[in-house]
């Protein structure tokens, strides 16, 4: 049987105002914590079709998590920096689904152009670009 949220908050509650509970047991936190925070972790429920979970999210920022522990070995700031962009542009070429190596290339073969012209190279654009140089 599914009871509403709001009835096993109060429910809840209840416990803790009557010292049913010990406040300062692993159980008592657990529901102060829920009690405080029951707006955030029911956020989703005001959305229809939202996932349960942020498995996206997580896969995306452990790539961002890989990067900082391999920017531990640039051998100065200026690499790091380019490696910061570099992933930043991989990235966001890889959300674009295109293919990153053609795209890199495209860009390393344009370069004057790139840099004259930025916008027109942006991964969502740069095959329509390209295609009206040929």
């Amino acid at each position: 049987k599914l009871v509403p949220p709001g009835q096993s908050f109060s429910k809840l509650k209840k416990k803790m105002d009557d010292k049913l509970v010990e406040p300062n047991s692993s159980l008592g936190k657990a529901i102060n914590y829920l009690l405080q925070h029951k707006d955030g972790l029911l956020g989703f429920t005001r959305y229809e079709g939202a996932p349960l979970d942020n498995n996206a999210a997580e896969r995306e920022l452990k790539k961002i998590i890989l990067h900082r522990k391999n920017s531990m070995f640039f051998k100065n700031e200026i690499g790091s920096a380019v490696g910061d962009i570099l992933t930043s542009v991989i990235q966001t070429a890889a959300h674009a689904n295109i293919n990153v190596f053609d795209y890199l290339k495209t860009l390393l073969r344009y370069a004057d152009r790139v840099k004259n012209s930025p916008e027109l190279y942006l991964p969502w654009n740069y095959l329509d670009t390209i295609s009206n140089l040929h």
